[in-house]
């Protein structure tokens, strides 16, 4: 558990004995313990604390003062902390009526169970270093844009006192303004890499993802501005499953039920909630958020119906879906069948020597027209179904086959994905070459880490 020794709990009981039960429990964890015998002790604790505490945990009956009476007066001195209320079942009344006033996150009953309670204690710090790490990239942010309004007013009182330097000072502005594009692109492709280290097939996916979204976006017509923006909600779209277990991450609403149907349910709002502190992903939030939203109204988590789900979650939703699909389902034909019909109630008869990805693809289409009206917003569906013909149109007319490295140019493509000799995926199908792919490649090239030569697809060859 991250920074567990800066922890700081609080202790409150006029019982000796329950205060050293306490501390016997919580000492393995490393955390820091102080012991007040009354609400009035702990108030002054509170007030002379030079270190904010995370937790604190009072007994609801002791004389002078109650539990919810000392917690009260505790969240308006120290607001950040979690606060923990032990009682019996005769004062559960008492506790419900503080709980419900907003003074207590959370009510243990008497006796308590040892596991029960570290665990509670546990997810609660969690959630306080969640904050705490949400605060710091806050003023992060916030000292990131107070340096660049900065670096604007110098930028301007130049340019009035210096007329003759003015194209000169717009073309640093202009250079400036590229670097940050670069470099949160750059930040993103970096966030993108680590995902694929730790689980290659949805790497892939989000990448898929992004790039297709975008082509579809310019397939129906959308400004430049909204493109990048959906290109960038659809590579981040599913960042609020990390965290959850394994079998999450590839898992279909219709698979799950009970809590792990509610976790995963919350993963956009997670997603979004994560996304909104950075101000350039400003636009990106509400695709995240609505993109598990149905065009019939069923979808989750506002239940939003057609074109009140916004067009960058339309079109989000409906991609993903099919680059679900193709770059994490199964490849073996008999567990591509099961899979879609328990999954989606969808029989599929295909020859024999369809190759697998073909295969995958026209189960991915088929899902996708199945679902008009009902999961997809028909408009989407037949942006996506025209890019991909011409995606394939498009390959048909190129000659394929293997190329040196040295000998590669902006343009081409890469027929299927690429991976690195220990198995990590570096450049996923279809992907068209430019000039910092090539170099990356030519760089992984020079290491030994791919072959001399691959294979690509080019009017050229």
């Amino acid at each position: 558990m991250p920074d567990v020794l800066k922890h700081r709990i609080l202790l409150v009981d006029d019982e000796v004995a329950i205060t050293k039960s306490l501390y016997r429990l919580f000492k393995n964890e490393g955390y820091h313990i102080d012991i007040c015998n009354s609400g009035f002790e702990g108030v002054k604790v509170l007030k002379a604390a030079t270190e904010p505490f995370s937790l604190i945990i009072s007994d609801q009956r002791m004389p002078e003062m109650s539990g919810s009476e000392f917690l009260e007066k505790a969240e308006a001195i120290a607001p950040e902390a979690i606060r923990f209320i032990l009682t019996g079942y005769s004062d559960l009344q008492a506790v419900i009526d503080a709980i419900n006033k907003g003074k207590i996150h959370r009510y243990l009953t008497k006796p308590w169970n040892n596991d029960a309670l570290l665990l509670h204690v546990r997810q609660a710090l969690r959630d306080v270093e969640m904050r705490r790490e949400n605060e710091r990239l806050n003023q992060v942010t916030k000292r990131q844009n107070r340096q660049l309004y900065e670096l604007g007013v110098s930028l301007e009182k130049k340019c009035k006192e210096r007329t003759h330097a003015v194209k000169e000072s717009n073309e640093k502005l202009l250079s400036l303004n590229r670097a940050l594009e670069e470099s949160f692109s750059g930040t993103i492709q970096m966030m993108l890499a680590l995902v694929e280290v730790t689980n290659r097939p949805m790497g892939g996916y989000l990448r898929h993802t992004g790039r297709l979204s975008r082509k579809v976006a310019i397939e129906m017509g959308l400004p430049e501005r909204d493109v990048a923006t959906i290109e960038i909600a659809g590579q981040l779209h599913d960042i609020g499953l990390f965290g959850l277990p394994d079998h999450l991450l590839s898992a279909y609403e219709n698979d799950l039920a009970g809590d792990e149907l509610k976790r995963y349910r919350q993963h956009p709002v997670f997603a979004a909630i994560s996304l909104e502190r950075i101000q350039r992903l400003s636009g990106v939030c509400d695709m995240v958020l609505h993109h598990h939203e149905n065009y019939d109204g069923t979808g989750f988590p506002n239940g939003f119906k057609g074109e009140m789900i916004p067009l960058g979650a339309r079109i989000i939703g409906t991609v993903s879906d099919y680059c679900r699909v193709v770059d994490c389902w199964p490849k073996e034909r008999q567990a591509i069948r099961k899979k879609l019909k328990d999954s989606h109630g969808i029989s599929l008869d295909a020859p024999a020597d369809m190759k697998t990805n073909q295969l995958l693809r026209t189960v991915a289409e088929k899902i996708l027209l199945g679902g008009i009206n009902k999961r997809y917003d028909s408009l989407v569906v037949s942006a996506i179904i025209s890019v991909l013909r011409k995606e394939t149109e498009a390959v048909l007319e190129k000659k394929s086959g293997a190329m040196a490295l040295d000998d590669l140019r902006p343009g081409m493509v890469v027929p299927q994905d690429l991976v690195l000799k220990d198995g990590r995926l570096i450049l996923s199908q279809s992907t068209t070459l430019d000039v910092k792919s090539i170099a990356a490649l030519q760089r992984f090239g020079q290491l030994k880490m791919i072959p001399e030569k691959i294979t690509i697809v080019s009017e050229d060859m």
